[in-house]
């Protein structure tokens, strides 16, 4: 089984002067937020051609900034808002968080 979705393909100077923050950073916390909701634009399809959206929990994730490339310079942390599964649940079987993940931070 295979998985794919569409994006934009954006090349660094396009993401360059598009962004207000450009930060080299690392992970501190993660917490989830109360927001449920689903994936905007993509859609699980099952065993049956039946699609439906992929619920998602909001999640923040604040980064420690170790140097800023752009943007504001007395910058110390940011706060990363951004989506993960409610559940990783692919054709009726339970996946690991190896799966499809839409973004992930480690700690040690």
């Amino acid at each position: 089984m295979a998985f794919a979705r569409l994006h934009a393909y954006w090349p660094y100077d396009k993401l360059t002067k598009e962004a207000d923050l450009i930060v080299i950073a690392t992970p501190v916390s993660v917490q989830d937020t109360a927001e449920r909701t689903t994936f905007p634009d993509i859609v699980q399809t099952d065993t049956n051609n039946v699609r439906r959206p992929v619920p998602a929990i909001g999640v923040e994730t604040t980064f420690a900034v170790l140097s800023v490339l752009k943007g504001n310079t007395s910058t110390n942390t940011f706060v990363f808002h951004h989506l993960r599964e409610l559940e990783n649940n692919v054709a009726g079987r339970r996946c690991s968080s190896k799966g499809t993940k839409l973004l992930g931070a480690c700690f040690d």
